[in-house]
């Protein structure tokens, strides 16, 4: 079976960048990729990204959903990461058990620190072809010199996994692979409201 997002999937350094490793930072290009990744991100203070990042095939016809950040769909739209319906579902039951609004919950339960995002807008859309991903739970991440500190035990102890799906920024793959259904603008106090991260001593 042919990907739409085959390439961008088998590129170097994609796996990786699900982990929340930044592939921007290799220092030194004469060095194999991994190694030199490896070693410039070993001293860095946050992550996130996914734990254990597992293959998935997103079947034609599965719906999903993002949040991100501006006012523009197609920009939200052009990101790597996204939640399935399924596990849209999971967040909506957890913010309603916890008193807390959908975008505070994503924020907790995926692990996206206040300055990653202030998902203003979130994305519906429905797969047209399939596409190759990397699932699982979130990965704890920590900002702002341990200031900010989000744990992935709280998305495990849930079963939530979340997706990063390669090759949505060209704009072509994105037309050919994606329709975006239904999209909505929201208040920035909205994903921060009843928002209160751990703190790293």
């Amino acid at each position: 079976m042919t990907f739409a997002n085959q390439r961008q999937f088998d590129a170097p350094g994609t796996k990786l960048r699900a982990m929340g490793y930044n592939t921007s930072l290799n220092p030194q290009p004469h060095r194999p990729e991994v190694e030199s990744i490896h070693c410039v991100k070993q001293s860095l203070l946050a992550t996130g990204g996914i734990e254990n990042p597992q293959e998935r095939v997103v079947a034609a016809g599965t719906k999903l959903v993002r949040f991100g950040s501006g006012v523009l769909v197609p920009q939200v739209a052009a990101g790597e990461w996204w939640l399935d319906w399924g596990n849209y579902q999971i967040v909506e039951q957890y913010a309603d058990a916890a008193g807390k609004s959908v975008p505070v919950a994503v924020r907790e339960l995926c692990c996206v620190p206040l300055e990653w995002s202030d998902m203003t807008i979130v994305v519906q859309a429905r797969v047209i072809q399939p596409l190759l991903a990397y699932e699982g739970s979130g990965a704890s991440a920590t900002v702002k010199e341990g200031r900010e500190h989000l744990d992935g035990m709280r998305a495990k102890s849930l079963g939530l996994t979340q997706m990063f799906i390669p090759g949505l920024s060209d704009p072509d793959l994105r037309r050919d692979s994606l329709m975006v259904t239904g999209y909505g603008l929201l208040p920035h106090e909205l994903s921060q409201a009843g928002y209160f991260p751990q703190h790293m001593p």
